[in-house]
């Protein structure tokens, strides 16, 4: 087991052992279905190479639905029932306790006879049964799926249990027809995951493992969640909510239960002799590493299978699950590279990171797989004083040294980080908000460097809106831009930023732009020649929100207005509400200037802009940058940054395939999770 409660490192790049407690990184999120490759080369036992890898999350589902109520105190979803015309009733879930994570399942097949399936097997490898492990309800057998194959009709397989819930047989419902290779057979049980999937629910894209279920209640293990969080199901799950059920991924799963399975080169047998994978253990903590047993141990009574080292007396372990993006440890103590491929959902929502309680350590990935900066990864909101919130990522105090610290592992170097409390802002509760546009120049045409014009934090309110062109003419024929007349502008020069607006309502025009309507009936209301003649009008059209209100690019700017490209859509009522326009927005808690990064913009150009923020909102550009012909994202810092050698780094890029290492060195921080930014908006 690798211990806990190690504060100072001495890190040899891949190879040597790694004496430290290893925690998790939960996934937050769906996305896209992808695969990952990567490469692990090949060491000994005394000198094994690792390599932080981890799990994807599966795409495939066995169960869709919305959740009918819950029972907190047995942490019970349950789920609605149909029943049709005939009487028949269908369940969410086919079978009793199939769920269970350690359930045991054997080995199936089936074969093909004239383009049908046919003869059917059950195979329990020597010691890969054990009747004091779970095991299915007699009563309520599996459901087993076929696939993998073409056919013309899919046939159906239905498993049959003993006495004691042991799957002993399948049974040939439907024989399909016209399959042209073997279909493969799987039984759907074991350890899955609900995952919320909901984009109403704060808790969109949470997982829980299933510890039982029944046919239309599932038991949700609530025993990763933070010391904070609520340990009522209602809470991530109320009545109504949107979610689905996949398979969790195990060892079996990511790396195979047989020879054939295995990746190649990959070594297995008795533990002196194999390659590892550590798997962090949520009930008695730490990393323990596991080895594949092959035919070197079968005269033992040993059956294949995946073994923990220091419990081989648990027997075969091929479900021990692996958590959505949980970095796992990967030991290679033999010769030979191996090439491992992990296929599954390519997630870019949010993400949480997950901080462990003071004296523990987390290694992970990078949870989107893609560049980013190390202050979205733990961006200012989530940073405080070293004796500050117990849920946060804690600052460094230089004189005592406590504070929390993350080591990044870049192919065969560890570099530590942490972030500065006399250098960087520790209070932020909302973050600056940088307006930026493509650069222009004193002429609006188009520039390849950022100057402090291309960026603001500005605001104000809006006293009218006018139709015109796109030049900010009014009483033309076209009419299809609407020009808005601000006031708390400090520049005249805003086209393309962005401006947010709020807060416009008025009298709804008609599709002629002059005469006003009833929004519930589309009735015109009045009926002017001249927009003159409505101030004097009895009746006017309903006073409604305006179109305009959100985030629009400002294609033309003067002293007192600016133009967009959408067609106005009201009458404005300027003292109707609050009409407000912003670009940017000034954050809050800062005590200190805050740094910005410009990313991307910029064709194949590595000059990025760099910059301040000062506390009210100004600008300073310390790099221009190149190369741009589009607008850069722009990513805030609360510039605490420091590398080991205390050199500034606020602007540290975590690789797409980092590893990395996160120590929580401060005294009494709690379990908790930190909201990362995300790199895909």
């Amino acid at each position: 087991m690798i211990i806990m409660k190690m504060f100072h490192f001495s890190f040899l790049a891949h190879h040597g052992f790694l004496a430290v407690c290893l925690f998790l990184l939960p996934s937050f999120g769906f996305g896209l279905v992808g695969s990952t490759s990567f490469v692990v080369e090949g060491g000994n036992s005394t000198n094994p190479t690792y390599y932080i890898a981890s799990a994807p999350v599966s795409e495939d589902s066995v169960y869709s639905g919305t959740v009918a109520s819950t029972v907190d105190s047995n942490r019970y979803l349950l789920f609605d029932y149909e029943t049709n015309s005939s009487g028949s009733i269908s369940y969410p879930f086919h079978g009793d306790s199939v769920f269970v994570p350690g359930v045991q399942t054997p080995e199936m097949s089936v074969s093909i006879s004239s383009g049908a399936v046919s003869s059917p097997s059950v195979t329990w490898q020597p010691g890969t049964w054990n009747s004091n492990k779970p095991k299915f309800n007699p009563l309520y057998p599996p459901e087993v799926v076929l696939y993998d194959a073409d056919c013309n009709t899919s046939a159906e397989v239905n498993a049959t249990l003993d006495g004691v819930g042991k799957l002993t047989g399948l049974t040939v419902v439907n024989a399909g027809d016209g399959y042209t290779s073997t279909p493969k057979v799987k039984v759907i049980a074991g350890p899955h995951f609900v995952k919320i999937t909901d984009s109403n629910n704060p808790y969109n894209g949470r997982v829980f493992l299933i510890e039982d279920n029944n046919r239309t209640r599932l038991q949700i293990d609530l025993s990763r969640k933070a010391e904070s969080e609520s340990s009522n199901v209602s809470t991530y799950f109320p009545v109504g909510t949107q979610i689905v059920v996949i398979p969790a991924t195990t060892l079996g799963s990511l790396f195979g239960t047989d020879f054939s399975e295995l990746p190649s080169n990959w070594s297995y047998g008795l533990p002196a002799n194999a390659d590892w994978i550590y798997v962090w253990d949520v009930i008695y903590g730490g990393y323990h590493p596991y080895f594949f047993l092959g035919t070197s141990a079968q005269h033992l009574n040993y059956g294949r299978g995946w073994y923990a080292k220091d419990s081989t007396v648990a027997g075969i372990l091929n479900h021990t699950v692996v958590y959505p993006d949980e970095a796992f440890l990967i030991a290679k103590r033999t010769s030979g590279t191996v090439t491992l491929e992990f296929e599954g959902e390519i997630e870019t929502t949010d993400k949480s990171l997950f901080l462990p309680k003071s004296g523990n350590q987390i290694l992970a990935k990078n949870p989107y797989g893609a560049d980013m900066l190390l202050a979205e990864l733990i961006p200012s909101t989530a940073i405080t004083t070293h004796d500050g919130n117990a849920t946060l990522f804690r600052a460094r105090e230089v004189s005592s040294g406590e504070g929390d610290v993350v080591t990044l592992l870049e192919g065969a170097v560890w570099k530590q980080f942490y972030y500065k409390e006399s250098a960087g802002n520790t209070a932020v509760t909302s973050m600056h908000i940088l307006g930026s546009r493509r650069p222009l120049d004193g002429s609006d045409g188009n520039a390849t460097t950022m100057t402090s014009d291309d960026f603001l934090i500005d605001s104000g309110t809006v006293t009218a809106i006018d139709s015109c062109n796109e030049n900010g003419q009014t009483g033309q024929s076209d009419t299809s831009y609407s020009k808005l007349t601000i006031t708390g502008a400090n520049t005249t020069d805003l086209k393309g930023f962005t401006v947010v607006l709020d807060g416009l309502q008025g009298y709804l025009l008609y599709e002629d732009n002059l005469n006003e309507i009833n929004a519930s009936t589309g009735a015109q209301v009045t009926s002017v020649t001249q927009f003159s003649q409505l101030a004097s009008s009895a009746a006017r059209g309903s006073i409604v929100d305006s179109n305009l209100n959100g985030s629009h690019e400002i294609v033309k700017s003067g002293s007192s207005f600016i133009v967009l490209d959408k067609q106005r859509d009201v009458n404005f009522k300027s003292d109707e509400g609050s009409p407000v326009w912003k670009i940017g927005n000034i954050g809050t808690g800062y005590s200190a200037p805050a740094r910005f990064y410009c990313v991307g913009g910029n064709g194949i150009s590595d000059s990025n802009a760099t910059g301040t923020i000062s506390t009210t909102g100004a600008i300073t550009v310390s790099t221009n940058g190149s190369g741009y012909i589009s607008t850069p994202h722009t990513i805030i810092s609360g510039g605490g940054w420091r590398y080991q050698d205390d050199n500034p780094r606020d602007n540290e890029i975590l690789g797409a395939s980092t590893g990395l290492l996160i120590q929580r060195n401060s005294l009494s921080g709690d379990k908790s999770y930190i909201e990362s930014l995300n790199p895909f908006e």
